[in-house]
């Protein structure tokens, strides 16, 4: 029987951690708005923030979907079995994300003509081993969570059937990422490419080891129950210290011309994420209004993540130089994040929840029992913790 009041904990503590994600991807963006007019020198901190909210999006996807494909790989390795993973995932990230490339492409068609390289971002190939464009440039992040959906399954497949019992096979596909990922990031940054935001950020090559540090975290989970439970106060302390250490690092080094900024603290603010995770694992779940709460913001964040560059985009052109005053400033970003929740919530609802109840029933069989198989209760939450709900 399933302990639903525990698994309610679990669930609460990395809705959290989404929530917190899109809330600072949202304050990075919104505040930037009334700073303009304020202070321009505290600019730095939220470009901070949202640095910080994406790659915590990147370590809980990985978590979330090493542990769905830990579960689903346990019960069946065939062919099936990874295509259905990918069908699900694909479900539920791409009709959004292509509703809001073609609300993307004709604004910027009617203003600024047809954007070069658009078809690129299409594929999720605009950022793969290099800058994006400037089309849709908030989706460099979903590229990489695309890239991960597709080669991890598929490495981990791979591995299984050449041998390697699958607690082998995640470990390595986890950990040879990291080393592979990087090393080439090592490589390009020791080559001269020094610009932490263009050169290293956004290049799917160098990024899905974010990613990995939550698989590997999954692997643990899974594996090693004991140890994750026992150590995740100590874990909790190190990683809160790992993450103290990253925002130092983002404020002081000069991430134009710095090695360490381009290589080690991406690695930091991953591993510093990845051992908060047991903790919020076990948070409890507290009263219910903010129960409620932190799980809508975390159900509609992928929603977030996508209009609210749109929003922003309509109000600076909108106001213009009304911003230059601060109280319009003021009063703009707080309409803005506003009209961001409720359109948000709109569009899980109307758009996002029809397809996935459509998804549930003509793909809820496991991989083990077929076609007539029922889902238990468990698994029928699914959606509210589901991994692609966290990204960027």
């Amino acid at each position: 029987m399933v302990n639903h009041s525990k698994s309610n904990e679990r669930v609460f503590g990395l809705d959290l951690l989404r929530a917190v994600a899109i809330a600072l991807v949202l304050l990075s963006h919104f505040l930037l708005v009334p700073l303009r007019a304020f202070s321009r020198h505290f600019m730095g901190w939220p470009l901070t923030a949202g640095c910080f909210g994406v790659e915590f999006f990147f370590v809980l996807s990985g978590f979330l979907i090493g542990g769905i494909l830990i579960r689903d790989f346990s019960e069946s390795v065939t062919t099936g079995t990874l295509v259905r993973f990918w069908c699900r995932r694909w479900l539920r990230t791409l009709p959004l994300f292509y509703l809001f490339f073609a609300i993307n492409f004709a604004i910027e068609s009617s203003v600024d003509g047809l954007p070069t390289g658009w078809w690129r971002n299409a594929f999720f190939a605009q950022n793969f081993a290099g800058t994006a464009g400037p089309f849709f440039r908030e989706a460099w992040s979903l590229s990489v969570e695309e890239w991960f959906y597709l080669l991890a399954p598929a490495l981990i497949f791979a591995s299984v059937k050449m041998g390697l019992p699958l607690k082998r096979a995640v470990l390595a596909v986890a950990l040879g990422d990291i080393v592979c990922a990087t090393a080439w990031r090592m490589h390009v940054v020791a080559g001269g490419h020094l610009n932490w935001l263009q050169d290293v950020r956004p290049v799917v090559t160098m990024r899905l080891d974010a990613c990995m540090f939550g698989v590997f975290a999954a692997w643990w989970h899974h594996y090693a129950p004991e140890s994750w439970n026992a150590w995740r106060q100590s874990m909790l302390g190190i990683g809160i210290l790992c993450l103290l250490g990253a925002g130092a690092m983002f404020r002081l080094l000069n991430l134009s011309a710095s090695f360490a900024a381009g290589v080690y603290l991406f690695t930091l603010t991953s591993v510093g994420a990845m051992l908060c995770l047991p903790a919020l694992a076990a948070l409890r779940q507290p009263r219910a209004k903010l129960a409620r709460a932190v799980t809508s913001v975390s159900r509609w964040s992928y929603a977030m993540y996508l209009v609210n560059i749109p929003i922003f985009m309509w109000l600076e052109r909108e106001a213009g130089r009304a911003l230059e005053d601060p109280f319009t400033a003021a009063i703009a970003a707080i309409t803005g994040l506003a009209l961001t929740v409720y359109a948000s919530a709109l569009l899980h609802y109307t758009f996002e929840m029809p397809i996935l109840r459509w998804r549930d029933r003509r793909m809820s069989a496991s991989p083990k029992t077929g076609a007539g198989f029922k889902r238990p209760r468990a698994e029928l939450c699914a959606p509210r913790i589901s991994p692609s709900r966290a990204l960027l």
